[in-house]
């Protein structure tokens, strides 16, 4: 859950959450009136940063991501049903030229669209990653519902759901751990980035930093990707493929799953930067206990009135280590938790041996914010 940060501040952006403002209001009357209120001014701010953030190479990437999903929506045997007696590499070889030729070309798009997911956002290489396994495992589910009952949901059986519940409890886990990580990767940010004993300027830095607009379009993606995957394996699954209305439902939610993909995994590298990483807390922790272990570290930290360097890291994710303020413990933790070698509190100020003074951990260290 910890990223590093670009060069890039706050005044670099083109608009902040606080300037945003509503020029129309949903009435309090009505149900979740001031959270719709809420994800729509995030929705706008969110609008206005990509607008100044979009780049040509962006939208070859889209551009790569939809057509590998018409490519294959369009694929021949789809519309004819193909033919059911044959299976695994004779099937294969039973697909006519064209159609061979564009599930081929989509299967090539999908690998690139992937590859410049990962170019473009490296923090979220590992999030892009589960997004797609998630909607493979949503479709296998959907398939392996409609196999016995091609009406699914009508006509359903709980014994013949098994393996299908199976692969959409996967689906979801794997949602909940990207939006657990992301979460926690901003709560982190906040924390290490915008430290101040001043509670107000943190419960604002908060509030800069929401994500309640991220998770409705979260919630969006995979309400999409299960219309999606029920619509194709609906359509496919009855085999004369009359269900063209089923088909259209498939093709259209189906060009809006890459274009959710990429909003995703934009705007969390927009927040955090590009040089970091997001991990949970716990695989963080982790990753901080062997760091310390092992010596590794950066004594980059320097007093911001006489230049004395100080015993402060800031670790190769970018958390402050600070060194534990009980006597006889050389541990060395993040500010304001526990020392994780004697479970003192770990300081938030560092007096300089120098010059005495006494200033918050993050002014030894020069300004790498990016939001």
């Amino acid at each position: 859950m910890d990223a590093d940060v670009d060069q890039d501040n706050h005044s670099t952006l083109p608009v902040r959450l606080a300037d945003i403002e509503l020029s129309t209001l949903i009435p309090e009357k009505y149900p979740f009136a001031k959270m719709a209120n809420i994800i729509r001014r995030e929705l706008i701010f969110q609008s206005k940063i990509l607008k100044s953030d979009i780049s040509q190479n962006h939208l070859i990437t889209l551009g790569v991501g939809i057509l590998a999903f018409i490519l294959g929506a369009l694929a021949g045997d789809i519309f004819n049903g193909g033919d059911a007696s044959i299976i695994g590499l004779q099937g294969i070889r039973a697909i006519p030229n064209a159609g061979f030729f564009m599930i081929a070309s989509s299967a090539i798009l999908w690998i690139y669209f992937f590859s410049k997911l990962i170019i473009d956002f490296p923090i979220m290489k590992q999030q892009s990653t589960l997004l797609f396994v998630s909607w493979i495992s949503l479709s296998y589910a959907q398939l392996k519902f409609h196999a016995p009952n091609p009406d699914f949901p009508i006509g359903l059986k709980f014994g013949e759901m098994p393996i299908g519940i199976l692969a959409s409890t996967i689906s979801i886990f794997l949602c909940y751990m990207i939006w657990k990580a992301i979460r926690e990767s901003r709560d982190w940010h906040v924390e290490t980035y915008h430290l101040s004993e001043d509670v107000r300027e943190m419960e604002e830095a908060m509030r800069e930093h929401s994500l309640k607009s991220w998770s409705f379009l979260f919630m969006t993606w995979l309400f999409i990707c299960l219309l999606n995957t029920w619509s194709g394996a609906h359509f496919v699954g009855e085999r004369s493929a009359e269900r063209i209305d089923m088909w259209f439902l498939y093709f259209v939610s189906g060009i809006l799953v890459p274009l959710l993909i990429m909003v995703l995994m934009w705007f969390p590298q927009k927040m955090l930067g590009r040089q970091g990483k997001i991990l949970s807390r716990a695989a963080s922790e982790a990753e901080k206990d062997l760091e310390l272990q092992d010596g590794r570290g950066d004594f980059s930290a320097a007093c911001q009135v006489c230049g004395e360097k100080a015993p402060l890291k800031r670790d190769q994710n970018g958390d402050i280590l600070v060194p534990c303020a009980a006597e006889n413990c050389n541990g060395f933790g993040i500010p304001s938790l526990d020392c994780p070698v004697c479970s003192e509190t770990i300081p938030t100020r560092y007096i300089c041996t120098s010059c005495g003074t006494n200033s918050p951990v993050l002014d030894y260290f020069p300004d790498m914010e990016a939001w």
